[in-house]
């Protein structure tokens, strides 16, 4: 299954998750001078992903409202890949294709789910889920935290 993530607005930092048939996700970004969480509501659910640490190093999601996190992404800026750290242990490795624009999911069974960029001027990525979709199921916010990385990275390099 293929979902597509598109801008709301030009000078909007809101993005959509479409179906095809409707909207199956929104995600927030911050604001857009000293922001660092950005909002994501869908699939029955509504999370916050605050970005802390001098560099945004460390990416706290919790439920919307709450204080305290229930999962961790600690961000590697020297390597291309991310440890994602979930309840009761269990870790995630997310990967960023910076050649190929792509940003991965994957524990040790493999691949879970992928974000690609896509040059176009109605989409701003493409969201491609696998057939068994029983992992993905138990974290819900993943596609938006893939989608999150996956524009700041394409910020910093058009900034730098």
């Amino acid at each position: 299954m293929t979902l597509r993530w598109r801008r709301v607005s030009l000078f909007s930092r809101s993005h959509e998750l479409f179906t095809g048939t409707g909207v199956a996700a929104r995600l927030d970004g911050p604001s857009t001078l000293f922001g660092r969480v950005s909002t994501a509501e869908g699939f029955g659910g509504k999370w916050e992903f605050q970005q802390r640490g001098v560099f945004g190093n460390t990416v706290e999601i919790r439920e919307a409202g709450h204080h305290m996190p229930f999962a961790v992404l600690r961000v590697n800026p020297w390597r291309s890949t991310s440890v994602l750290e979930l309840p009761k242990g269990e870790r995630w490795t997310l990967r960023y294709r910076f050649w190929k624009g792509i940003m991965e999911a994957e524990d040790k069974g493999g691949p879970i789910l992928a974000c690609s960029s896509v040059l176009s001027l109605a989409d701003s990525a493409v969201v491609t889920f696998p057939a068994d979709v029983s992992k993905i199921e138990r974290v819900p916010w993943i596609p938006m935290l893939l989608f999150m990385l996956l524009s700041g990275h394409r910020r910093s390099a058009a900034a730098g």
